[in-house]
């Protein structure tokens, strides 16, 4: 994802749903000299920094299948 949109996601007011490797995660914090952020991810509790391009906005239709858009 653009870092500019996580940006936007973390600084929203709005609930934007967000997903690392299938699993919905909430972003802790970005570093944006280094295109990273800090996540929590919401199924294990497990907290991860990633590159930003891994992370993929989008909204979950049932519990089989996901749709996300890879800004």
């Amino acid at each position: 994802m653009d870092i500019n949109r996580i940006l936007e996601i973390k600084n929203s007011s709005c609930i934007t749903r967000v997903f690392y490797k299938n699993h919905e995660v909430w972003i802790n914090s970005v570093d944006c000299e280094n295109n990273i952020a800090q996540i929590l991810d919401l199924q294990t509790y497990e907290t991860y920094v990633v590159n930003c391009k891994k992370l993929l906005e989008g909204v979950c239709l049932n519990n089989s299948s996901l749709a996300v858009n890879p800004l």
